[in-house]
């Protein structure tokens, strides 16, 4: 697989950076696929569409700092494993239908919350706030960290969590992946 990825590349500095990439995130990448998809071989056909979208797209994803391209990575592994999600729920003959249960979400429901019940619920978010709450919470990010990556002010990647917070709270309302 990898000789595949490396075609696509022009230069050997450019093979050897995607490859040391390779190494140090394919099982991040792995893991992020199969929080959203719960599906083994989903998840290893969404990190390779990854990989490929990251080799097209290679001179764009080297000119990120080099504290930032995880998230870029993670970011794109996420997208391209929801974008496998939607494609699969819509080939799908029926939809599982979640149990309404009105149980309330605490403030800090991070903490009380499995983390893949929290991956599905932030991938339903619109774009703005997955990345945000992604980048925040699951990353782990600071707030300037996040700014820097997205280009927005400090200020807003808080309002951003804010409102964030309430979408995914009202979205977590009902749900049974409290786990207190």
């Amino acid at each position: 697989m990898m000789s595949l990825y490396l075609s696509a590349l022009d230069t050997e500095d450019s093979r050897s950076l995607f490859e040391q990439w390779y190494i140090q995130y394919r099982q991040t990448m792995y893991a992020v696929a199969y929080g959203i998809l719960h599906n083994r071989e989903d998840s290893e056909d969404a990190v390779h569409q990854a990989f490929m979208n990251l080799a097209e797209h290679f001179e764009k994803a080297r000119s990120i700092p080099e504290t930032e391209i995880k998230a870029y990575i993670i970011i794109i592994t996420r997208n391209t494993a929801i974008n496998f999600y939607r494609k699969n729920k819509a080939e799908a003959e029926h939809v599982t239908v979640l149990e309404d249960d009105s149980k309330t979400v605490d403030v800090d429901f991070f903490a009380h919350i499995e983390y893949d019940a929290l991956v599905k619920a932030i991938s339903e978010l619109p774009e703005k706030y997955k990345d945000i709450l992604f980048l925040r919470y699951l990353q782990e990010f600071s707030p300037k960290e996040v700014s820097d990556m997205l280009g927005i002010s400090a200020v807003s990647v808080r309002k951003r969590t804010e409102r964030a917070k309430k979408l995914l709270q009202a979205a977590l309302k009902g749900s049974e992946v409290i786990v207190s």
